[in-house]
């Protein structure tokens, strides 16, 4: 090997490891820069049972969701065929629930119900299964109360997933309503992930904060966010940190 060839392999080599580094750095949610310099990342730690088992809890900052507590994935099924062709309509539901707490502050009760429904025609076509989606929705509603029928808010999301990959919704309470929208976008991309990476909190046109859902997980709360929305907000972030995508279970089960 000639001393240019060898110069150029050992090149090649420092470039391996720079590339699997590049291909194994996490993935940030992109957020505005207003929200991110006046307000520190709150990591998130999460406890289960064991690796593959239910979340036992989530702490972040000075809070912490405890007691959750995972139903069962209900399923629906129909399938109808004729022939080559036919039509399938599947759903699934789950409820979980948990508590919530920011260091001496009150206690707050979760509760939610996910759904997820997809229908298709069904095609054997060239030898292999064909499914086109006429339509697939999910849905996530959350109460979140102060115990002691103290203040509730309510957290609504929707996707029609044959439209638009976006989950959004809004978290009401009192007199106000947050807006909940779930991003693929993340920092350094040129393009969008086209999957959920973490979900966005704003107030009218101001980003007040926001929950990474994947990878290493951070939530953000403005120090605009007064004490009355903390709790909730942070609910709502522990809400959508154990949130399982029901629509894609049913899409693997494909």
């Amino acid at each position: 090997m000639s001393s240019n060839s060898f110069t150029l392999f050992k090149y090649a080599l420092t470039l391996i490891p720079i590339g699997l580094l590049v291909a194994c750095a996490p993935q940030r949610l992109m957020l505005p820069e207003d929200l991110t310099a006046k307000t520190q990342a709150m990591p998130v730690t999460m406890k289960k049972f064991w690796y593959f088992f239910d979340i036992q809890r989530i702490h972040f900052g000075p809070f912490l969701a405890f007691e959750f507590h995972q139903g069962w994935t209900k399923g629906d099924d129909l399938s109808i065929n004729a022939g080559s062709a036919g039509f399938s309509s599947n759903e699934k539901k789950q409820g979980y629930s948990f508590k919530l707490k920011e260091a001496e502050g009150p206690t707050w009760k979760c509760d939610c119900q996910a759904r997820a429904k997809r229908q298709a025609v069904e095609a054997k076509l060239l030898g292999g299964n064909l499914s086109i989606p006429l339509k697939a929705t999910v849905t996530l509603n959350c109460s979140i109360q102060e115990t002691g029928n103290g203040a509730l808010w309510n957290l609504k999301l929707t996707k029609d997933a044959t439209e638009s990959e976006i989950f959004s919704g809004d978290l009401s309470g009192g007199n106000k309503t947050i807006k909940v929208e779930s991003s693929d976008k993340v920092e350094g991309a040129k393009f969008n992930t086209g999957k959920t990476v973490g979900y966005i909190f704003s107030e009218g046109e101001k980003v007040i904060g926001a929950v990474e859902t994947s990878n290493k997980s951070n939530v953000w709360l403005g120090s605009e966010v007064g004490p009355e929305l903390r709790s909730p907000l942070a609910a709502v972030a522990s809400a959508l940190l154990g949130y399982q995508d029901l629509l894609e279970q049913i899409e693997s089960e494909k």
